[in-house]
């Protein structure tokens, strides 16, 4: 079997709580193996990745203020300098949705400013949540974050469910358009990574097209072979 043709735009990721060591790393070996760009893991668990991954090309990539970035930004920060002191390579950062749906961007701008500062010469990325935004206000975050010189866009944690017709959950699936909405307000200056519910390599692909940079997935596994 031949190796995913994106393969090092993947990114694996572990979301949830309901885990073991053991996941943690496993995810690691498979990043390692099948060539993932890298992996998304929680702060507590990037020192142990880091043992992991020594002297390979994967990348750590910390998730800060997950799930919703209510988090004042001086402790934004705290996470930040702490997850790369131990190790991670670049921050994805939860944006304060609260902020951004209430048109406060005094405060988003400050927020990136100071994450930016934290961040130092590390990758900074930002999750925007884009699914609860409006078309105005995506762009909004997106201007805040060329301002702040962020590196790259995430466009969602992509976990998240709204309600059908007959109120059952239904996923909030990434859309090709949703990546073209970035791409046009950021241009070539800020990477795109899409993340939601993508369980097909012709999904991921699609996307790819659209104007993405990387793919976040949990369990990535699917998209080893062609």
């Amino acid at each position: 079997m031949l190796k995913y043709e994106y393969a090092g735009r993947i990114i694996n990721r572990i979301h949830n709580s309901d885990i073991l060591y053991s996941n943690v790393t496993n995810l690691c070996y498979e990043s390692i193996v099948n060539g993932f760009y890298g992996i998304e893991v929680f702060p507590n668990m990037v020192e142990l990745c880091g043992k992991i991954i020594k002297d390979t090309d994967v990348k750590i990539l910390a998730l800060i203020s997950y799930p919703h970035g209510t988090f004042l930004p001086e402790q934004k920060k705290y996470e930040i300098t702490d997850a790369l002191s131990a190790g991670a390579h670049s921050v994805n950062v939860c944006i304060n949705c609260l902020n951004a749906r209430s048109g406060e961007w005094n405060f988003v701008r400050e927020e990136m400013r100071q994450a930016r500062e934290a961040a130092a010469g590390k990758i900074l990325n930002y999750i925007i949540e884009m699914e609860y935004l409006t078309d105005e206000q995506i762009s909004k975050c997106c201007e805040a974050a060329l301002e702040a010189k962020v590196d790259g866009i995430i466009t969602s944690t992509g976990l998240y469910n709204t309600l059908d017709k007959d109120k059952n959950d239904v996923p909030i699936w990434i859309t090709e358009n949703d990546v073209k909405k970035i791409k046009s307000a950021v241009g070539d200056n800020v990477k795109i990574i899409a993340q939601g519910y993508i369980r097909r390599k012709e999904k991921a692909e699609s996307l790819i097209k659209a104007g993405a940079d990387y793919i976040g997935i949990e369990n990535a596994i699917p998209f080893t072979v062609d």
